[in-house]
């Protein structure tokens, strides 16, 4: 069905209705709030460094400090998107690896939706 739907509308320029909400002009979905994000994200964070064997000592402020520095690390990151724009958690690691990049990019789709959904 999602097949006959593309073709019709890349072949013969028939718009389908029923993909209309996955079209790129749409708002962004938020399903997150930028607090919420940041904590989830250290959290997935943490588990990645337990799953890597990353071994600090686990006693004094060591287990704090790491998570500590993954919220300061996430909260950077979504700082510098867009208003507006929250970055899914699981997605964080594109955030403080192509920060910069990632930064254009959402800012360039969210321009380019604003100007196709202008009258």
């Amino acid at each position: 069905m999602i097949a006959e739907e593309l073709a019709g509308e890349i072949l013969h320029g028939r718009p389908s209705r029923w993909l209309q909400p996955w079209r790129p002009q749409r708002a962004p979905i938020t399903d997150w709030r930028v607090e919420g994000a940041i904590e989830e994200a250290a959290a997935h964070h943490q588990a990645l460094a337990a799953e890597a064997r990353m071994r600090p000592p686990l006693t004094g402020a060591w287990p704090q400090t790491l998570a500590d520095a993954y919220r300061h690390q996430m909260a950077t990151v979504y700082a510098q998107l867009p208003d507006g724009y929250v970055l899914p958690p699981e997605l964080a690691p594109l955030g403080y690896e192509n920060g910069p990049e990632l930064v254009k990019l959402v800012t360039r789709h969210l321009d380019h939706r604003q100007r196709a959904t202008r009258p």
